[in-house]
């Protein structure tokens, strides 16, 4: 906002106004190293003219005193007793052998030839013992083993490959692969066939019982057929046929009674016949008294 108001000024004072502050932060930061210095007792002017040296020679190690190197020995001394007692009670052999070692080293008493020295160290460091990092992972060790394992297996399929069975034949494979192929849905033809071979057995179960009823119907018929034959005095097996072409033939009112007719009264049986006879059997005869009673009144 400041700059689009007063322009690239005010662009230039934020930059001297940044300088400013620097340098008096680093003023400050040198003004309190000098005043360090002057108390230390080094001449500054001359840290300033010696450049990077001086850097090395503004701090240095300190000499250290005998009572200062005497106090350190007791200290250790009183420290190293203590762990030898540790280490007694606890039953550390290590520790009871490293020292009694050094002490023969430092006094010079049963001093120990190369051999020695080096079956000492040998014991003491436990030399037998394998190093962690000479110890491989079990689990690189794993898997380098069946890395190996597959280069030995490929080797001996390549290598091999002419004389294992089937090794000198080329494979081939079919073009269509039936398990990548969209599997057809042909639902709809299953139930409609599944609805076709129901309706068939039905059908075929229609018949059957049909042909049942047929028999019943025909044992039956015949059962009658012999009482009216037994009544008329037919013959049985006329009637029986009579029968047959009854359930057979398409049903006829007219045929059915003529066929009745036939098997009962005979073939010579006339209608015409029939009603004269009817009437004459009607009519009085002469020498009834009641009828020529009725006749003359």
């Amino acid at each position: 906002k400041r700059l689009l108001e007063e322009g690239a000024e005010a662009a230039v004072e934020d930059e001297d106004e940044e300088q400013k502050v620097a340098q008096t932060s680093r003023q400050a930061g040198e003004d309190a190293r000098r005043a360090l210095m002057d108390a230390m007792g080094v001449d500054s002017e001359n840290e300033d003219n010696s450049g990077n040296d001086s850097d090395d020679d503004f701090l240095m190690v300190r000499d250290k005193t005998s009572e200062e190197k005497d106090e350190e020995d007791r200290d250790y001394k009183k420290w190293e007793r203590g762990q030898l007692a540790k280490a007694a009670n606890e039953g550390n052999e290590q520790i009871l052998m490293e020292r009694y070692f050094r002490d023969a080293d430092e006094t010079g008493e049963n001093k120990l030839d190369d051999d020695d020295a080096f079956l000492r160290d040998y014991i003491m460091n436990k030399g037998w013992l394998e190093k962690e990092s000479m110890q491989p992972n079990e689990r690189d060790s794993d898997d380098s083993d069946n890395e190996l394992d597959r280069e030995d297996d490929f080797e001996r399929e390549y290598n091999f490959r002419f004389e294992e069975d089937k090794g000198a034949s080329l494979v081939g494979h079919s073009r269509t692969v039936t398990d990548s192929v969209r599997v057809k849905d042909d639902k709809r033809k299953r139930k409609r066939q599944e609805k076709e071979a129901r309706k068939a057995d039905e059908k075929a179960k229609r018949a059957e019982e049909l042909k049942r009823l047929k028999n019943m119907k025909r044992q039956e018929i015949q059962r009658r057929l012999e009482v009216i034959a037994k009544v008329t005095g037919s013959s049985v097996p006329k009637l029986a046929e009579s029968g047959e072409k009854l359930l057979d033939a398409e049903w006829d009112p007219q045929a059915h009674d003529q066929l009745m007719k036939e098997t009962v009264l005979g073939d010579g049986y006339d209608e015409e016949e029939d009603t004269e006879e009817s009437a004459e059997e009607r009519t009085p005869e002469d020498g009834d008294e009641s009828t020529a009673g009725f006749a003359n009144d």
